[in-house]
């Protein structure tokens, strides 16, 4: 029965088929703007507040922790070593995060 049906049913003209698939890039472009405008938004956010965590964890450190011995300071540096590498590895992740393509359906 469908396929006696399927007879008489138009087919989609060029231009129709042209249209849809414009539409459809447009779709996908839009989200991408989408996405790198939150990926800025997110990747400001996160070195704003680093830098001020780490900037603020420095100062207090050196004013009241900050031992006299070699090994004390070699040790209490540590984590002010480590910080860095690991803000930019958040970083990076974020990118790769928002950089994926979102899946959208596409019509034939």
């Amino acid at each position: 029965m469908g396929a006696v049906i399927s007879r008489w049913r138009t087919k989609p003209s060029t231009v129709e088929i042209l249209e849809g698939i414009d539409k459809d890039l447009q779709t996908l472009q839009e989200y991408s703007e989408k996405y790198q405008r939150q990926l800025k938004i997110w990747v400001g956010r996160l070195l704003l507040y680093s830098s001020l965590l780490y900037l603020i964890t420095c100062i207090v450190v050196y004013l009241w922790f900050l031992p006299e011995l070699l090994m004390g300071q070699l040790i209490l540096s540590l984590p002010f070593v480590v910080f860095p590498l690991l803000v930019w590895l958040l970083r990076k992740m974020l990118i790769v995060i928002f950089l994926e393509e979102p899946k959208t359906t596409m019509k034939n």
